[in-house]
């Protein structure tokens, strides 16, 4: 998954994004030993991944804590299928933790996981 955080105007700091996740999906905690081996993103080609100042790992979501620049930052995280069907995929959330007033709702949609 990657996910862009960009300011409008000065940089803001404090900013939480909540990525619930769609049904039929589960995190790939880096900190598990279970988990994939996280890589940079070079050997796929991928510029490397921005770092969140906290990233919490949760089960249905991944919680991001960053200073949102008025340069987009990508941050990368993954995520696997667990079971086949059409889920809805709710809308990523930005918020300033301590002005209400800034915030932003993506766009939710529609993913189908199919089973081979």
């Amino acid at each position: 998954v990657e996910v862009m955080l960009q300011a409008k105007g000065p940089a803001l700091e404090n900013v939480v994004m909540v990525d619930a996740l769609p049904g039929g999906f589960a995190v790939e905690n880096p900190r598990l030993a279970t988990s994939a081996v996280r890589t940079s993103g070079r050997a796929i080609g991928l510029k490397p991944s921005s770092r969140a100042e906290r990233t919490d790992f949760l089960d249905d979501r991944i919680v991001l804590f960053a200073t949102a620049k008025p340069s987009s930052q990508v941050f990368r995280y993954a995520i696997r299928a667990v079971s086949g069907g059409e889920f809805l995929a709710p809308p990523i959330q930005a918020s300033c933790m301590y002005d209400e007033a800034l915030h932003s709702l993506g766009e939710s949609g529609v993913v189908k996981i199919s089973v081979r």
